[in-house]
């Protein structure tokens, strides 16, 4: 594309011309030592990651019958040759990264995980759950989602709600699923079951 709009003498050239200008303006492509970053509404890399943007990342759709979506795709082999992803694959993951001094660190993820080799029948997948604790530099599995829909947490201990005295109020009904609050002040722990706050000890 010529830099001098002069030389474009046909008018559609001019407009695509002026158009193509708008829409790259704030599309830097940074090199630096051998590494390729292209960066949106910035002008310098943070991080590895090749792709870079400033601010918030919006994907949006207005129509019916189509809502957006995050897709993380992974297989094994290769762009033209794709193979199956096995069991143990991470398929993607969701990082949280941070700058502390000198280099930069994810310090929780949300991966996806097959859980089996994957065919056209068998396509397990779990999420797991990682976080760093205070005083360390490791991640660590901090709970996940079973291929079932079961969900294990991490940690010593599990945190349920204090009904702050008897329960009282009427909870929200999701089928197949019972809801459990303890009393503290009490010492005792209900589910609702039959239309009513029952105590289990």
């Amino acid at each position: 594309m010529q830099e001098r709009e002069y030389y474009r003498t046909h008018e559609n050239e001019r407009k695509l011309y002026k158009y193509l200008s708008k829409f790259f303006n704030n599309v830097v492509v940074y090199i630096a030592t051998s590494a390729q970053y292209l960066l949106f509404g910035k002008s310098e890399p943070a991080g590895t990651d090749p792709y870079q943007f400033n601010g918030s990342l919006q994907v949006s759709t207005n129509q019916n019958g189509s809502a957006p979506y995050l897709n993380l795709v992974h297989s094994r082999g290769s762009v033209t040759t794709p193979l199956a992803v096995g069991s143990g694959d991470t398929i993607g993951y969701v990082a949280g990264t941070g700058y502390y001094g000198s280099n930069y660190y994810a310090g929780g993820t949300m991966e996806f995980v097959a859980t089996e080799n994957w065919d056209s029948v068998n396509r397990g997948m779990g999420i797991i759950f990682k976080t760093t604790p205070n005083g360390s530099a490791s991640l660590q599995e901090s709970g996940k989602i079973l291929p079932s829909g079961e969900m294990v947490g991490g940690g010593t201990c599990m945190y349920i709600p204090d009904a702050g005295g008897v329960p009282a109020f009427t909870p929200e009904t999701v089928s197949g699923k019972v809801p459990f609050v303890v009393d503290e002040a009490g010492g005792k722990a209900y589910i609702y079951s039959g239309g009513s706050w029952v105590a289990l000890n």
